[in-house]
């Protein structure tokens, strides 16, 4: 069992980081809760975990979406 942020203890397999400022572990729900990766941090420390493989398989996914988009509306206006 490791100690999280505020203060519980958590296994192994929900640690998804490290915060070396506040010197304990991270969920991803107190990842979004304290807004780590919006705020980019530079204290967090990540794990090899699945949550950051689903995070990146996602953000591609937008990524690819809105080029998808953007190629659809420049058809739209050479037809126009």
């Amino acid at each position: 069992m490791m100690q999280s942020l505020y203060g519980t203890e958590i296994g192994e397999n929900r640690a998804v980081g490290y915060c070396r400022y506040h010197r304990c572990y991270v969920t991803s729900t107190q990842l979004r809760q304290k807004e780590c990766l919006k705020k980019q941090c530079t204290h967090l420390e990540k794990f090899e975990h699945d949550f950051w493989k689903q995070r990146e398989n996602l953000k591609k996914k937008k990524q690819t979406k809105h080029e998808n988009t953007f190629l659809e509306q420049e058809k739209q206006n050479e037809k126009n």
